[in-house]
């Protein structure tokens, strides 16, 4: 089955299906802390291809909360507002510092 290509976080670490991301949701307006929401990576089908999408932390099914495409830079294919924080591939190194060079 065909796969859809894959997408990048803001760091340059390419995203896989289960990983955790952190995501970039507001910034509260009285204590200015920044908020963050936490998804998991899934492949998801949809006319005989395989999607990239994400669902919410917390919820058990395995629902598409959005799909990665609607998030991500067209041209380079990264999400900005979005790092990689945990993997189900446990030898992967990950960065953790924000590519700078590229503008959004």
């Amino acid at each position: 089955m065909e796969r859809e290509e894959s997408y990048f976080d803001e760091c340059g670490n390419e995203i896989k299906e289960g990983d955790l991301l952190k995501v970039y949701h507001f910034r509260h307006y009285n204590r200015r802390k920044k908020c963050y929401m936490y998804h998991i990576v899934i492949l998801k089908e949809f006319k005989e291809k395989l999607w990239w999408g994400a669902k919410m932390y917390h919820v058990s099914e395995n629902v598409g909360h959005y799909n990665l495409r609607a998030v991500a830079n067209p041209q380079t294919r990264i999400i900005y507002g979005t790092v990689v924080i945990d993997s189900k591939d446990s030898m992967r190194e990950l960065k953790q510092t924000p590519l700078k060079s590229i503008q959004h």
